[in-house]
Protein backbone atom coordinates (compact mmCIF):
# COMPACT_ATOMS: atom_id res chain seq x y z
CA UNK A 1 0.00 0.00 0.00
CA UNK A 2 3.19 2.31 0.21
CA UNK A 3 3.65 2.30 -3.27
CA UNK A 4 0.31 2.72 -4.44
CA UNK A 5 -0.40 5.92 -1.50
CA UNK A 6 2.90 7.60 -2.94
CA UNK A 7 1.66 6.96 -6.51
CA UNK A 8 -1.83 8.56 -5.71
CA UNK A 9 -0.44 11.56 -4.31
CA UNK A 10 1.58 12.17 -7.36
CA UNK A 11 0.17 15.50 -8.79
CA UNK A 12 -0.75 13.91 -12.03
CA UNK A 13 -1.97 10.79 -10.94
CA UNK A 14 -5.69 10.47 -11.21
CA UNK A 15 -8.39 8.50 -9.64
CA UNK A 16 -9.12 4.60 -11.35
CA UNK A 17 -10.81 1.54 -10.67
CA UNK A 18 -8.70 -1.43 -9.97
CA UNK A 19 -8.12 -3.74 -7.19
CA UNK A 20 -5.23 -6.20 -6.26
CA UNK A 21 -7.44 -9.25 -5.82
CA UNK A 22 -9.94 -8.57 -8.63
CA UNK A 23 -9.03 -7.85 -12.51
CA UNK A 24 -9.53 -4.30 -12.94
CA UNK A 25 -12.50 -3.07 -13.86
CA UNK A 26 -14.62 0.03 -13.63
CA UNK A 27 -17.01 0.71 -10.92
CA UNK A 28 -19.57 3.37 -10.20
CA UNK A 29 -18.11 3.94 -7.16
CA UNK A 30 -14.61 4.34 -7.95
CA UNK A 31 -14.38 8.32 -7.43
CA UNK A 32 -16.70 7.98 -4.28
CA UNK A 33 -14.36 5.51 -2.90
CA UNK A 34 -11.09 7.57 -3.65
CA UNK A 35 -12.42 10.78 -2.04
CA UNK A 36 -13.68 8.57 1.24
CA UNK A 37 -10.30 7.49 1.49
CA UNK A 38 -7.54 9.54 0.18
CA UNK A 39 -9.58 12.72 1.34
CA UNK A 40 -11.67 12.05 4.18
CA UNK A 41 -10.05 9.01 6.05
CA UNK A 42 -6.61 9.64 5.05
CA UNK A 43 -6.28 13.18 4.90
CA UNK A 44 -3.31 13.04 2.49
CA UNK A 45 -5.03 14.87 -0.47
CA UNK A 46 -7.33 17.83 -0.35
CA UNK A 47 -10.40 18.07 -1.46
CA UNK A 48 -9.57 20.34 -4.51
CA UNK A 49 -7.18 18.20 -4.98
CA UNK A 50 -8.77 14.91 -4.80
CA UNK A 51 -11.82 16.62 -7.00
CA UNK A 52 -9.23 17.23 -9.62
CA UNK A 53 -7.88 13.51 -9.73
CA UNK A 54 -11.44 12.62 -10.30
CA UNK A 55 -12.75 15.25 -13.00
CA UNK A 56 -10.05 17.63 -14.48
CA UNK A 57 -7.46 15.24 -15.38
CA UNK A 58 -9.21 12.53 -16.75
CA UNK A 59 -10.94 15.44 -19.19
CA UNK A 60 -7.70 16.29 -19.81
CA UNK A 61 -6.61 13.03 -21.09
CA UNK A 62 -9.64 12.17 -23.38
CA UNK A 63 -9.34 15.71 -24.41
CA UNK A 64 -6.93 14.86 -27.54
CA UNK A 65 -8.77 12.06 -28.99
CA UNK A 66 -12.29 13.12 -27.68
CA UNK A 67 -12.44 17.01 -28.65
CA UNK A 68 -16.09 16.81 -26.05
CA UNK A 69 -14.13 16.45 -23.16
CA UNK A 70 -12.59 19.89 -23.63
CA UNK A 71 -15.81 21.29 -21.70
CA UNK A 72 -15.83 18.63 -18.87
CA UNK A 73 -13.82 18.66 -15.43
CA UNK A 74 -14.10 22.40 -14.82
CA UNK A 75 -16.32 25.18 -13.99
CA UNK A 76 -15.99 27.99 -16.25
CA UNK A 77 -18.37 29.91 -19.19
CA UNK A 78 -18.89 27.21 -21.89
CA UNK A 79 -18.01 24.48 -19.94
CA UNK A 80 -20.98 21.63 -19.73
CA UNK A 81 -21.72 22.50 -15.82
CA UNK A 82 -22.16 19.12 -14.51
CA UNK A 83 -21.67 19.86 -10.66
CA UNK A 84 -22.43 17.57 -7.58
CA UNK A 85 -22.72 19.29 -3.69
CA UNK A 86 -22.01 16.30 -1.42
CA UNK A 87 -21.79 16.23 2.46
CA UNK A 88 -18.18 14.76 3.20
CA UNK A 89 -18.41 13.44 5.91
CA UNK A 90 -21.51 11.30 5.04
CA UNK A 91 -19.64 10.20 1.77
CA UNK A 92 -19.43 6.57 1.19
CA UNK A 93 -19.02 3.53 -1.20
CA UNK A 94 -21.13 1.03 -1.08
CA UNK A 95 -19.95 -1.11 -4.26
CA UNK A 96 -18.25 -4.31 -4.14
CA UNK A 97 -16.98 -6.48 -6.78
CA UNK A 98 -20.54 -8.80 -6.19
CA UNK A 99 -22.38 -5.78 -6.29
CA UNK A 100 -21.27 -3.70 -8.39
CA UNK A 101 -23.92 -1.49 -9.27
CA UNK A 102 -24.52 -0.05 -6.02
CA UNK A 103 -25.18 3.51 -5.08
CA UNK A 104 -22.87 5.28 -3.36
CA UNK A 105 -23.92 6.70 -0.18
CA UNK A 106 -24.46 10.06 1.89
CA UNK A 107 -26.30 13.20 1.22
CA UNK A 108 -25.94 14.79 -2.14
CA UNK A 109 -28.02 17.55 -1.27
CA UNK A 110 -28.06 19.13 -4.97
CA UNK A 111 -26.64 17.76 -8.53
CA UNK A 112 -26.71 19.57 -11.59
CA UNK A 113 -26.23 17.57 -15.12
CA UNK A 114 -25.51 20.73 -18.34
CA UNK A 115 -26.81 22.85 -16.24
CA UNK A 116 -30.10 21.92 -15.06
CA UNK A 117 -30.92 20.32 -12.35
CA UNK A 118 -31.52 16.38 -11.58
CA UNK A 119 -31.08 16.38 -7.81
CA UNK A 120 -32.41 19.38 -5.33
CA UNK A 121 -33.03 18.96 -1.46
CA UNK A 122 -31.77 15.54 -2.11
CA UNK A 123 -34.60 14.14 -4.29
CA UNK A 124 -34.00 13.54 -8.07
CA UNK A 125 -36.02 14.70 -10.58
CA UNK A 126 -36.53 11.04 -12.59
CA UNK A 127 -37.81 13.09 -15.91
CA UNK A 128 -34.77 14.75 -15.83
CA UNK A 129 -32.73 13.97 -19.13
CA UNK A 130 -30.42 16.97 -19.20
CA UNK A 131 -26.89 14.69 -19.83
CA UNK A 132 -25.69 13.37 -23.31
CA UNK A 133 -22.83 11.04 -24.53
CA UNK A 134 -19.56 11.86 -24.96
CA UNK A 135 -18.33 10.20 -28.06
CA UNK A 136 -14.73 10.19 -30.27
CA UNK A 137 -15.28 11.05 -33.55
CA UNK A 138 -15.01 8.27 -36.33
CA UNK A 139 -11.78 8.86 -38.30
CA UNK A 140 -12.57 7.13 -41.68
CA UNK A 141 -10.34 4.04 -42.82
Amino acid sequence: MVAVGRVCLHRRCLAAAGGRERPIRARPATFTRFIRHWVRERQAVSLLEGVRKCTLIPAEILAASTPDMRAKGRLAAGADADVVVFDLDTLTDRSEFSAMNRAAGGRAGTCWCGGQPVITDGAMDVAARPGRAVRRPVSGT
